[in-house]
């Protein structure tokens, strides 16, 4: 018994080397584009929705870099506009809640999750990394 427990063990972990990272939708150069749009929308809904100074995304940025994806910045910067206008779209369009208990509150990180996850950001996103494709093959 404790044989077959360590073979399927064993078995389970050599299934789980690192070169299938490498394979993984993460590292491809059009999902990360992408991924890195829709990331930066979202801190955007969060900074739209938590605009003071004392906001919690300053405690967050003190240990956070906010997107894993370094040197995808420099490729957005043309998009900024357009992402900025997405994340501050959202707060904008949140109704007060009905639940007496949470009068005065709002459901501001839900929706922007909730957003980040729509497929209709996935749509633009989609749409914009294709105006950004051919913007480079010009």
């Amino acid at each position: 018994m404790k044989f077959s427990i360590s073979f399927f063990v064993i078995f389970i972990i050599s299934g789980c080397s690192g070169s299938h990272l490498s394979r993984t939708k993460v590292n491809n150069a059009s999902n990360a584009w992408i991924t890195a749009f829709k990331d930066r929308v979202f801190i955007k809904c969060l900074e739209h929705s938590y605009p003071n100074s004392d906001s919690i995304l300053l405690l967050i940025g003190k240990t956070d870099a906010f997107n894993p994806y370094d040197g995808i910045y420099d490729y957005l910067d043309d998009h900024h506009k357009l992402i900025d206008s997405l994340g501050g779209s959202i707060p904008k369009n949140i109704p007060p809640l009905w639940v007496e208990d949470f009068k005065g509150r709002n459901t501001y990180l839900c929706s922007c999750l909730h957003y980040y996850a729509s497929p209709k950001l996935d749509s633009i996103a989609k749409r914009t990394y294709k105006t950004y494709i051919n913007g480079i093959k010009k």
